[in-house]
């Protein structure tokens, strides 16, 4: 049993002995959500994820996707995401502007 299982077990006992859930439960089940969210990297970024990826401020990262530096947004279900790999082939193209993407010979070696 993990960690945040185990908390949420000892929460949820004690917010049925006191007859409703306690701020022990709320602890342990946001203990859980970021256990899993920290064992899979997404590959969607929101706005300052992708900014902190990048390793810029939200400001410098909005200017940047204003002035074509990094790509654009899409907005999924209301949800508006950088696609994780894109930021890397820009960074990519920033980082090294006289590799080309299509050459079999830069992976040879």
């Amino acid at each position: 049993m993990s960690t945040a299982d185990g908390a949420i077990q000892r929460a949820s006992l004690q917010s049925t002995a006191v007859g409703g859930p306690t701020e022990l439960a709320v602890m342990a089940l946001s203990a859980k959500r970021t256990a899993r969210t920290q064992k899979i990297a997404p590959r969607g970024l929101r706005r300052e994820a992708a900014a902190d990826y990048v390793g810029v401020s939200p400001s410098a990262f909005d200017l940047w996707v204003k002035n074509q530096i990094m790509p654009q947004s899409k907005r999924i279900g209301g949800v508006v995401l950088w696609d994780r790999f894109a930021l890397d082939a820009h960074l990519e193209a920033l980082f090294y502007p006289e590799a080309d993407p299509n050459s079999v010979w830069d992976n040879v070696f």
